[in-house]
């Protein structure tokens, strides 16, 4: 396991994750730009309080995998209640 900066994490991996959870929106359910936002929030806070260090495996894409994985679960248990449709 490595640890990373909160910024150097965002930057090099929650940016992929965001891609390609946006790539594949239309399977996640309760998915909304919002809910995305939050989840890679909830991502970014799992940084250590003191140092801001975020501790991933040493693999790129297994770390990317985990954190979509985490993503997801975000989704199922956060409905975006503010959602609304345009007619």
């Amino acid at each position: 396991m490595a640890k990373l900066d909160v910024q150097a994490y965002k930057d090099m991996y929650l940016k992929e994750v965001e891609e390609h959870l946006m790539g594949m929106k239309e399977s996640i359910p309760n998915f909304t730009t919002e809910n995305l936002h939050r989840a890679l929030m909830e991502e970014m806070n799992r940084a250590d309080e003191e140092t801001w260090e975020i501790e991933i495996p040493d693999d790129k894409s297994l770390a990317i995998k985990e954190a979509e994985q985490r993503a997801i679960e975000f989704f199922k248990t956060h409905k975006d209640l503010s959602r609304t449709k345009a007619f």
